[in-house]
């Protein structure tokens, strides 16, 4: 069994449990809902099993940047390659690595990624902290260390600088996933779930397998991690 994977970096990503997940469910479900989606990698691949995948996230730059994915795809990326250049990141894609191992003398590829972005990272950073466009995110995500998303006691993204950049794998797998989700005749819905506790939420979404039991169509609730809102923004 084949799996896409999400373009987003995201720390405890399913990814390499797909193929322990994705067979529990099955083959022909109404409506997912993947909880706490993070990268929305299980999501996403219940697309071909499921009428419908609704995508859960506490985190709304992460909701708003799969949004954008999807529906901008091909042009998404156009965008967020205008900001590399614009704030004078490397873009290995681009131009290889040798250019940057030259400007910064090292001769690994990590570290010199790393010497290269540091200065314009910290700018990028800085006016996403400011007005959280899409694309600053995205930029945040691809090179920040290990495409954390921590956030500070001000809710100010504070993630350092990484040793990875736009390169060839990154474009790659942002293109059979654009690909697969346009093929998909599943519609997806994005959902930021802001401040509140779980039970709530979990009390809706509990009512809502209920009756679509009782219609004979399963809705299917996966759960990542602790803690849900009581307040959904759509976008």
């Amino acid at each position: 069994m084949e799996f896409i994977e999400s373009p987003i970096k995201y720390v405890g990503g399913k990814y390499k449990l797909l193929n322990q997940i994705i067979p529990l469910f099955p083959e022909d479900i109404n409506r997912f809902v993947d909880l706490f989606c993070g990268s929305g990698v299980v999501g996403a691949n219940m697309m071909g099993r499921a009428k419908e995948v609704i995508c859960i996230d506490k985190d709304v730059n992460i909701i708003q940047l799969l949004y954008h994915i999807a529906k901008y795809k091909a042009f998404f990326l156009e965008q967020v390659e205008r900001v590399i250049a614009n704030y004078g990141l490397s873009n290995s894609y681009r131009f290889g690595l040798d250019k940057y191992k030259q400007v910064t003398g090292y001769g690994g590829a990590g570290k010199a990624l790393s010497a290269y972005n540091k200065e314009a990272y910290k700018v990028v950073r800085k006016d996403f902290n400011f007005h959280n466009a899409t694309s600053l995110f995205y930029v945040l995500n691809l090179y920040g260390y290990t495409g954390a998303g921590r956030y500070n006691s001000r809710s100010k993204h504070n993630i350092s600088v990484g040793n990875s950049d736009l390169n060839i794998k990154v474009v790659k797998r942002y293109r059979k996933y654009c690909e697969y989700i346009n093929k998909s005749k599943s519609p997806a819905s994005y959902v930021a779930v802001i401040s509140g506790n779980i039970t709530y939420t979990m009390m809706i979404l509990f009512m809502q397998t209920l009756h679509t039991y009782k219609q004979q169509q399963a809705t299917i609730i996966t759960g990542q991690k602790k803690t849900l809102s009581r307040y959904l923004l759509n976008y």
